[in-house]
C-alpha cells in the first residue's frame, strides 16, 4: 500500500475522474445528514422486520413503488448481479444512475437507468406508518 501511495504522490499513477452522487437523508423529526459519495447509495429495512415499500419519485414524477431494498449508484459491479437480479453492468466512463431493486419480491421491478442530472426521491414507509 505505502508503494502504491508513493507512487500516487509522486505523479505516477493515472487517474480517472469519476461522478459522485450527492446524497440528503431526512427523517421524521426533521433531522437531517448529508454527504457525496462515489458508488452507491442504500436504502434497506434498518431495524425494521415486516415489509417496507420504497416510493420513488424521478424529478418530481413518480416512477414506481418497490417492495424491496433500493441500491442508488453510478455502476454496478459483479459483486451485485446475484441480489440485483442480474441488473446492468454500465461502463465507468458513462455518467449514468442506476435505481436498482435489491432482492426484488416481484419480478416486474426492473432495474432503471437515470441521466447523471436526475433529482431521485425515496421515501421509505411501513404497513403501519402508513404511506408518507
Amino acid at each position: 500500500m505505502f508503494d502504491a501511495l508513493e507512487g500516487v504522490l509522486a505523479g505516477e499513477c493515472r487517474t480517472e475522474k469519476r461522478m459522485m452522487l450527492d446524497v440528503a437523508v431526512h427523517d421524521e423529526r426533521g433531522e437531517s445528514f448529508e454527504c457525496s459519495v462515489l458508488n452507491d447509495v442504500v436504502i434497506n429495512r434498518g431495524n425494521y422486520s415486516r415489509m417496507v415499500d420504497l416510493e420513488t419519485v424521478v424529478d418530481g414524477q413518480y416512477l414506481t413503488t418497490y417492495r424491496a431494498d433500493v441500491s442508488s449508484s453510478q455502476r454496478r459491479r459483479v459483486h451485485g448481479l446475484f441480489a440485483f437480479g442480474g441488473g446492468p453492468i454500465v461502463l465507468p466512463v458513462l455518467n449514468t444512475i442506476i435505481l436498482n431493486p435489491i432482492c426484488p419480491h416481484t419480478l416486474t421491478n426492473r432495474p432503471v437507468i437515470l441521466p447523471e442530472t436526475a433529482v431521485l426521491k425515496v421515501v421509505l414507509w411501513t404497513r403501519e406508518a402508513g404511506p408518507p
